[in-house]
C-alpha cells in the first residue's frame, strides 16, 4: 500500500474486483489527489440503496433488531460478537472481523437449523439489495457475480467466527423477495478473488486501467482515460475493454498497432486473438483510423427515411423510487 494504512479487504474490494481489478489496486494505492468527486447518478445509487433497505425494515414489523450502523468498525465488531453470544435474533449493520478483513453485511439473521460456537443456533448474512440477484444470461438465469462474491465475503468472516458454514447464500432484493443460491457454486472463483484482491490491495500486483462505459461512474475515471490517452491503449477503442490484453500478448498494443494491422495476420496461429474474428477486427482497424485521423469516416449508401408529421418521445424516470413520471411526445 502507499502509505503505513493497516491493509483492510472489504466486501466493497470484492464488488469492485468483479467489475474492475484497476480500481481495486488504486482505492489502496492510488493517489487521492487523483481521485475525482463521486458523481450524482452514483449517490442517487446510494440514496436507492438506503431507500431499499429502510423499506424492508419497515416489513419487520414487530420483529426487533439490534441497529449497530452507527457503531465503529472496533465498536462494531465487539458489540456484533457479543449479540451473537447472547443470541439476538436479527442484526442490522453488524461488523464482521477477522485480521485484515472487514465486513458489514445488511443483516444477521439467527437460524436454528445447526449449532454453532453461540449455542443452538447460527447466524447467516444477508443483504438487502436495491436490484434483483438472478439475470438472464444468453438461454440461462445466473446469479450475479458481484452480489455472490460479496456474500460469500461475508459467509467467510461468519464461519470463522461461528464454526460453522452454510450451503447457501441469499439476499433480499429489490422487491423484498429472499433470493438464494448455491455457495459452491461460486466457491472456486471467489477464493482465487481473495487471493488476487490481497495481491492487489497491498500493491504486491498491479493493473491496467480498462476503458468501458462503467468507467464513467468511478471517481479514478479522468486519472484512467488520461493514462490510456497518453499510453495510445487499445482500451481507448470502443468495445475492445478486456480483450485488449490478448491483442496485447499478440503484439498490438497500441492504438496505431491496430490501425495499421493486417487484419489476416491476427485470424490465424501463432497471433490468433481468441474470440475475435475478421469482421471484429476490421471494425476496431477502422475505427483506430477514424480516431488517429481526427475525422469523422461518411460512409455512403444510407439515407433516413422522412415523413410529413416527425414525433419526437421522451421518457423520464426516478430509480430510487422505481417510478416513470413523464411520457413527453413533440
Amino acid at each position: 500500500m502507499g502509505d503505513n494504512t493497516p491493509m483492510k479487504i472489504t466486501a466493497l474490494d470484492l464488488y469492485n474486483f468483479t467489475k474492475c481489478l484497476h480500481r481495486v489496486y488504486l482505492d489502496s494505492n492510488g493517489n487521492p489527489e487523483e481521485k475525482g468527486e463521486v458523481s450524482p447518478f452514483v449517490k442517487l445509487l446510494w440514496e436507492l440503496g438506503l431507500q431499499t433497505e429502510e423499506k424492508y425494515l419497515k416489513t419487520l414489523g414487530d420483529i426487533q433488531y439490534s441497529d449497530l450502523q452507527d457503531f465503529s468498525i472496533d465498536e462494531g465488531a465487539a458489540e456484533t460478537l457479543r449479540l451473537m453470544y447472547e443470541g439476538v435474533p436479527l442484526i442490522y449493520q453488524g461488523v464482521l472481523k477477522d485480521a485484515i478483513y472487514v465486513g458489514r453485511p445488511d443483516l444477521l439473521m439467527k437460524r436454528f437449523d445447526r449449532p454453532s460456537r453461540f449455542g443452538d443456533y447460527c447466524y447467516e448474512p444477508i443483504d438487502i439489495k436495491a436490484g434483483m440477484g438472478w439475470e438472464e444470461r444468453g438461454n440461462s438465469k445466473r446469479f450475479k457475480d458481484h452480489y455472490a462474491f460479496q456474500m460469500l465475503f461475508y459467509s467467510m468472516l461468519l464461519e470463522r467466527l461461528q464454526g460453522t458454514a452454510l450451503e447457501t447464500g441469499r439476499i433480499i432484493n429489490v422487491e423484498g423477495e429472499i433470493e438464494e443460491f448455491v455457495v459452491a457454486d461460486f466457491r472456486a472463483a471467489f477464493e482465487a478473488g481473495l487471493e488476487e484482491v490481497k495481491q492487489l490491495v497491498s500493491g504486491s500486483q498491479t493493473s491496467e486501467p480498462v476503458l468501458g462505459s462503467h468507467c464513467s461512474l468511478c471517481g479514478w475515471h479522468n486519472r484512467c482515460e488520461r493514462w490510456v490517452n497518453k499510453q495510445s491503449d487499445p482500451s481507448g477503442l470502443f468495445y475492445v475493454g478486456k480483450v485488449k490484453f490478448q491483442m496485447k500478448e499478440a503484439g498490438l498494443r497500441t492504438i496505431s498497432d491496430i490501425a495499421a494491422m493486417d487484419i489476416k495476420e491476427y485470424t490465424l496461429p501463432p497471433r490468433k486473438i481468441r474470440g475475435l474474428g475478421e469482421a471484429s477486427l476490421h471494425r476496431m482497424k477502422t475505427r483506430a483510423q477514424v480516431m488517429l485521423d481526427g475525422a469523422p469516416l461518411i460512409r455512403t449508401g444510407y439515407t433516413l427515411p422522412s415523413g410529413k408529421r416527425e414525433i419526437y418521445f421522451d421518457i423520464e424516470d426516478d430509480p430510487t423510487r422505481n417510478l416513470t413520471y413523464l411520457f413527453g411526445v413533440l
